[in-house]
């Protein structure tokens, strides 16, 4: 597929006030993105499983300083998000990279503050995958450990295409970024939640899922076929009406590429995504999406990738194809 050349969004500046400084945030060129803000509140998301993340400490107002004259040059604080802190991420299908996290006194005009600094983020956000990457309403949040919160919010990321996104805040606190964290949330969907500190992402997902032996069926026909699982991976991200989405809360997503083999029969036929359920848990579900279907020949055969939902913790995973056929079938995968 042709690469699509990358998107850079535009900053257009915001005024407001914050801590009694001067606020500058971000609007993206999207139509439905909202300006970046910022507030002193800890965040009330619900980790991932792979995230360990330190409350934060609302740190108390400085008390004013008195004007003195200073006749040593303000010294320049830079702190960097360390090399060794992760800086990779996956949500909804996109990879994020930071390519930019630092906290410091020295503004882009070369002027050094005192008593100010600000928070200059960048990220890059790429859409690999043949769908939509289903964004609109995300908030990317970072939160420093005195509880400084900075948000950026998201924007839907066609196929194949890279999103740049750039924050540039003030701070009320010039701060490292130990015991630092990033989440990313959307209203009724899992959440990620990542720490910051110095250490790699222990990410459990996606989990590969070790399917049966192939397996044979005979249709309402009396058309046979020979049904075999290539892949099977469960995940939190997955694909739903032709877009890449967070699974929705408390739920995974099961993908599964199965080959359908048609062995004989008296004349074309078709298998479609209508003739396979999944069952966690001895609870039947129908597939979320699917790739398109092929009329067979006697004698061919293609895949067929399918995506259900099923809840998080099912102990049992079974595909059924043919449910209504003479001769169904069954294929258990087996989690790690």
């Amino acid at each position: 597929m042709k690469n699509k050349p990358f998107h850079i969004l535009m900053i257009a500046g915001v005024t407001a006030t914050l801590f009694g400084y001067s606020l500058m945030g971000i609007q993206t060129n999207r139509a439905n993105a909202d300006a970046a803000t910022t507030t002193a509140t800890p965040i009330n998301a619900t980790p991932a499983a792979e995230a360990s993340i330190v409350p934060c400490i609302l740190a108390t107002q400085d008390a004013a300083t008195p004007a003195v004259s200073t006749p040593n040059p303000i010294p320049v604080i830079e702190y960097a998000l360390p090399s060794e802190a992760p800086h990779e991420f996956v949500y909804a299908g996109v990879k994020f990279t930071i390519m930019k996290a630092m906290i410091s006194n020295h503004n882009k005009a070369g002027v050094t503050s005192e008593h100010s600094g600000f928070i200059d983020l960048a990220f890059s956000a790429v859409n690999a995958t043949p769908y939509q990457a289903r964004l609109d309403d995300a908030v990317l949040t970072i939160q420093l450990r005195d509880c400084q919160t900075f948000q950026l919010p998201l924007g839907n990321i066609q196929s194949n295409d890279t999103a740049i996104l750039k924050l540039n805040m003030p701070v009320s606190h010039l701060i490292d970024w130990n015991n630092a964290s990033l989440t990313v949330l959307q209203p009724d969907k899992e959440p990620l939640a990542l720490s910051l500190n110095a250490g790699p992402i222990l990410s459990q997902y996606p989990i590969t899922l070790m399917p049966e032996n192939a397996a044979d069926g005979i249709n309402n026909n009396g058309a046979s076929f020979t049904f075999k699982v290539k892949q099977a991976s469960l995940n939190v991200d997955g694909a739903t009406e032709s877009a890449d989405v967070r699974a929705d809360l408390d739920m995974r997503f099961i993908k599964l590429t199965v080959n359908i083999t048609y062995v004989a029969g008296g004349a074309p036929a078709l298998v479609s995504a209508d003739d396979f359920r999944l069952y966690a848990d001895d609870t039947p579900y129908n597939r979320v999406f699917e790739t398109e279907a092929t009329a067979l020949d006697v004698k061919s055969n293609y895949d067929l990738t399918l995506w259900f939902l099923v809840p998080v913790g099912a102990k049992t995973l079974i595909l059924n194809a043919l449910p209504d056929g003479t001769q169904p079938v069954k294929i258990t995968l087996t989690q790690p």
